[in-house]
């Protein structure tokens, strides 16, 4: 069970627990790192470091294929393989990097805005190589679903020059958005951030926000992360919407 793993790591790992589950409760759906926090965790194998020292566990061969999963660029080699079948790598999305992000202020339009570590970055520049699991035609442009599971969806977005989304918030989920190309300017509730090449902003549930891209000759290409445990249009709660939707 989950409760032996932690405890196993608690005796075996002190350090690394008190990085990863000092504060953590079993109520929480999710567990958010901080950058300070990876900078302490050790680069050793959890083989080495807990499961070669743990007592009464057994073994037993395993007959099927195995990919290291230490990339975002490994996830989307199982989105290829796993194509037909998305939940089945559910867990390992999961579990793998978060998206972790460090302060820069390097090239940023907007102190809000974050930039992801560079094995993001790399995998986002691959989404639009990937196959394409269903494709949504928008007032705005198009956005297509690449890889999903019970509670995590990646979207890439096509928003049209001098179009943007509806004003709107979701009661179930959080939204990473990070983007391609172009400039996004995203509105949160009363306050207006710029997103550039590369950088990402959060955008948590029940805050409003609208994505606009006001070049009247580039696209603006958005990678979006869903994570939460409702990944539907049915919560969409539109406020406003400039091509008059109103759901």
């Amino acid at each position: 069970k989950a409760k032996r793993y932690i405890d196993e790591i608690k005796k075996s790992a002190p350090n690394l627990y008190n990085l990863c589950f000092k504060y953590f409760t079993p109520q929480e759906r999710f567990l958010y790192l901080k950058q300070r926090d990876f900078a302490g965790i050790e680069g050793i194998s959890i083989d080495y470091l807990v499961m070669e020292k743990a007592k009464n566990v057994a073994m037993i061969e395993a007959n099927f294929d195995w990919l290291d999963v230490g990339t975002w660029n490994s996830v989307l080699e199982l989105s290829e393989k796993f194509s037909k079948e998305p939940a089945s790598f559910q867990h390992v999305i999961r579990e793998k990097e978060p998206v972790s992000t460090t302060e820069s202020n390097k090239n940023l339009l907007s102190g809000a805005c974050k930039q992801p570590n560079k094995s993001l970055i790399s995998f986002i520049h691959k989404v639009k190589k990937v196959k394409v699991i269903r494709k949504e035609v928008k007032p705005w442009g198009f956005c297509s679903i690449i890889l999903m599971s019970e509670n995590f969806l990646i979207k890439y977005l096509f928003i049209n020059p001098l179009s943007c989304t509806s004003k709107q918030f979701h009661h179930y989920r959080d939204e990473y958005h990070i983007v391609l190309s172009g400039v996004g300017y995203v509105s949160l509730e009363d306050k207006e951030y710029a997103i550039a090449k590369d950088h990402m902003i959060e955008i948590p549930r029940e805050v409003s926000h609208r994505i606009e891209n006001r070049s009247t000759s580039f696209p603006l290409e958005i990678v979006e992360f869903q994570i939460g445990e409702h990944l539907s249009d049915n919560d969409i709660v539109r406020l406003d919407d400039v091509y008059g939707r109103i759901w």
